[in-house]
């Protein structure tokens, strides 16, 4: 009995052993710290956010690497571990670093990972439409994720209050430049004054706005004195200039 048993255990030995060794690790052998590898992505990307922010003006940001397998065996790098970025520009926030090293087993690997630029912008306190000019109450600042948003979004008051919207704008929804215009500085029928100038020498006149007219635009208007029609070019709200 005590035989049978041996050779039982025998047999039992040369089947499951080989199966063991297929996982067990190479004594001696070092691998790279998985966990210390994922943070050195993540000061990697901390470090590269300047020239991922392309100079914009963030309050905040949060970075989220992606998490590597730990089951992921890399050799121990005993060379330069370097990383780089894989696009030029942040795009939507997602990010993707390789990390390389250089050592006598080289290895490369690929890791994601998403940035929040966390920033003050205008949105809409209210519903807004078409043609309405924006005043203090119409508008406020609120932190958003400037990459969930696209470009062209505000983050001055400045540049939108007096501004003209050119489509209806929801409630809490970004405003972007590209929504705005300068508002109309002469209405048709409004009385202007018309400056005729000729180098050095400015001639005043009365005039009437004959159309509509933003800053820099090109209109007709009226000289009330000679009842003369000219083509002249709105300078602010009442004025109008003509290049002789």
């Amino acid at each position: 009995m005590k035989v049978r048993s041996f050779y039982t255990l025998l047999l039992l030995s040369t089947l499951i052993l080989p199966g063991l060794a297929a996982y067990a690790q190479p004594l001696g052998h070092q691998y790279e710290p998985i966990g210390q590898l994922q943070q050195a992505v993540y000061h990697f990307i901390e470090d590269e956010m300047p020239s991922v922010t392309q100079g914009r003006s963030i309050e905040s940001t949060k970075i989220d690497v992606r998490r590597i397998d730990p089951r992921l065996r890399l050799s121990k790098c005993d060379g330069p571990l370097t990383h780089q970025l894989m696009q030029n520009r942040n795009v939507g926030g997602n990010l993707t670093v390789k990390s390389s090293c250089q050592g006598s087993t080289p290895w490369s690997i690929y890791t994601s990972a998403k940035v929040q630029m966390i920033s003050p912008i205008l949105v809409a306190n209210r519903q807004l439409s078409r043609g309405d000019t924006l005043s203090p109450a119409d508008i406020r600042l609120e932190p958003r994720d400037t990459n969930s948003i696209s470009y062209g979004f505000i983050t001055d008051m400045d540049l939108a209050l007096g501004m003209e919207l050119k489509r209806p704008i929801r409630e809490g929804e970004a405003l972007r430049k590209s929504q705005l215009v300068e508002p109309m500085a002469v209405l048709k029928g409004d009385s202007v004054v018309i400056e005729a100038v000729a180098g050095a020498i400015t001639v005043v006149a009365p005039g009437e706005a004959l159309s509509n007219g933003r800053t820099g635009q090109q209109i007709k208007v009226r000289n009330t004195k000679s009842d003369r029609v000219v083509r002249a070019k709105v300078v602010s709200p009442g004025k109008v200039q003509v290049i002789l």
